[in-house]
């Protein structure tokens, strides 16, 4: 009988959540008609060195939520940024 890593199959769902998330932010109506809409789904050391950035701009800029911030990156399997020019 086959047996299904139980994980595996859990990552490619989130994985599959994130793709639908960056498509439904590339498609929804823009202001103006204006595609002005970044996205980007990041994992594994990436992440990390985002998580890292985000704890030493916390120590430079004083701001505690991005410590808070960066420990939620880590507890996170994936991560999706969206953004605007």
């Amino acid at each position: 009988m086959p047996i299904v890593n139980c994980k595996d199959r859990e990552f490619e769902g989130i994985m599959q959540i994130a793709n639908l998330m960056v498509v439904s932010a590339r498609t929804a109506p823009k202001s103006g008609g204006v595609d002005d809409i970044y996205t980007a789904i990041v994992y594994g050391d990436e992440k990390e060195h985002i998580a890292s950035e985000m704890e030493r701009l916390a120590g430079v800029l004083n701001r505690k939520a991005y410590k808070r911030d960066a420990g939620n990156i880590r507890k996170s399997d994936v991560i999706v940024l969206i953004g605007v020019r």
